[in-house]
């Protein structure tokens, strides 16, 4: 009877230390999974890990943002200002149309929005004293509006 009981115990501190085991386990992998999740909604992880992937989503973006707020007759002034050679393949009097300079400004503005992050990283307190002149300045234009940007 005695060795039945320690056998028994021995099988029950054996199945209690694997059940130990696969808790710690379990545990690791939840902890796993939630760093992943977390890291999965981070832009900031995102941006250090993929950033020509978050530059084409702020240049989409900027591009989206750019076309719904245009004015909606402005695309057609362009399309009327086209002019037939003798072809007769439409070609436009002006530079660029609307659409490319709202291709230039995104990608100017998501470029920017990069240059800021670096700077910010590399030089800590720049964009700190940036806005900060730029306050004195308009405070300065505002008290005195014959100030030309070119005085200041």
């Amino acid at each position: 009877m005695g060795q039945t009981t320690d056998r028994i115990e021995r099988h029950i501190d054996a199945t209690r230390e694997e059940f130990g085991q696969h808790i710690h386990e379990l545990r690791d992998r939840a902890r796993d999974a939630v760093g992943r999740a977390r890291n999965a909604v981070d832009w900031r992880y995102q941006a250090r890990e993929r950033p020509w992937a978050l530059m084409g989503v702020a240049f989409s973006v900027g591009l989206a943002a750019a076309l719904i707020t245009r004015r909606a007759d402005s695309g057609a002034s362009y399309w009327r200002s086209s002019v037939s050679n003798s072809s007769g393949v439409g070609y436009s009097t002006s530079a660029s149309s609307p659409v490319w300079n709202d291709i230039r400004n995104a990608a100017g503005a998501a470029i920017l929005a990069k240059v800021r992050d670096v700077t910010r990283d590399v030089v800590p307190d720049f964009w700190e004293q940036y806005d900060q002149q730029d306050r004195r300045r308009a405070r300065r234009v505002a008290s005195d509006p014959d100030t030309s940007d070119a005085a200041i």
